[in-house]
């Protein structure tokens, strides 16, 4: 896991838009991805299912104190603007923090950068990025 603070939140996403640019996409980016970190306090699973042509859903899951709870499936939005690095993302509400995921895939790696945006201030706000791999 790789818990991101120091830098502003946009530097971060520059950072990452300029390591995978360029890169070929693959053509399908459904299937169930398993993060590279088993130590990780972020989202564990990630399963990616296109629906139809123009809809994709993601359902997310995460560790949760010594077991993985599930976030749940949502719709995906997909985006095609070639100034963000993300290829979708979607946005969780769950009981104190609002989660939001994007990812995008560099070649064999799912990149998913998790921003944790809590409704209380006893919690700090933070996000991750980390790479996941394919479930065979």
């Amino acid at each position: 896991m790789h818990r991101i603070g120091a830098l502003p939140f946009t530097a971060w996403v520059a950072l990452v838009a300029l390591a995978v640019t360029g890169c070929p996409r693959p053509r399908t980016i459904e299937g169930e991805w398993v993060n590279d970190d088993p130590d990780s306090i972020s989202v564990t699973r990630l399963i990616v299912d296109q629906v139809a042509e123009d809809q994709t859903t993601l359902h997310a899951y995460a560790a949760c104190k010594g077991n993985e709870c599930d976030w749940g499936t949502q719709f995906a939005v997909s985006d095609a603007n070639p100034n963000t690095w993300w290829v979708m993302y979607t946005i969780y509400h769950l009981d104190d923090v609002t989660v939001t995921l994007q990812i995008d895939l560099d070649r064999d790696t799912l990149w998913v950068l998790a921003d944790y945006r809590y409704t209380s201030t006893e919690d700090q706000d933070f996000f991750t990025l980390e790479s996941f791999h394919r479930e065979d």
